[in-house]
């Protein structure tokens, strides 16, 4: 996740340098370079930001709507904001997010229901390996294999030897 938000500060400095009123000679304009690259060293992203920016380097809107499509029951069941309290519901058309960014919200959810289920500080319970929240996962496991499948193919390298 962190190369995507590398990729993310990369570009981010590579369009301030492209853009034409980029004036070199100017101290500001050098200092706000200076600041954007800085900023992603110093200022560690969080882990919610690091899966945003590997989904959103990966997949679009598009793409998910085919993998949904295709899936109906899938779809939905990850709609139903009851089938899995705490997480985020994938809504298709939601104009206050996109698809990617509900899809890394989700993601993300779900992963602090399991990886904080000793300090039970969230808004809901811990999601138990045999837990009734567990077992309706099967549909989130295909969409994070489905997401896990698109990062390693956007971030594979040709082979070296031969």
């Amino acid at each position: 996740m962190a190369a995507f938000s590398r990729a993310m500060t990369i570009k981010r400095v590579s369009n301030m340098l492209k853009d034409p009123r980029f004036d070199h000679n100017d101290d500001v304009a050098i200092d706000r370079l200076i600041a954007a690259a800085l900023s992603a060293g110093h200022s560690r992203t969080t882990e919610r930001e690091q899966v945003l920016a590997a989904v959103e380097a990966c997949l679009d809107d598009d793409t998910i709507i085919m993998f949904l499509d295709e899936r109906p029951a899938a779809a939905k069941a990850l709609r139903d904001k009851k089938w899995i309290t705490g997480v985020r519901a994938i809504t298709p058309g939601d104009s206050q997010a996109s698809l990617v960014r509900q899809i890394a919200d989700r993601i993300y959810g779900i992963r602090c229901r399991i990886v904080h289920s000793k300090d039970n500080h969230g808004e809901a319970e811990p999601l138990h390996p045999f837990g009734p929240e567990a077992k309706r996962l099967r549909h989130d496991l295909n969409l994070i294999r489905f997401v896990a499948q698109h990062v390693l193919i956007a971030a594979s390298k040709p082979a070296t030897w031969g």
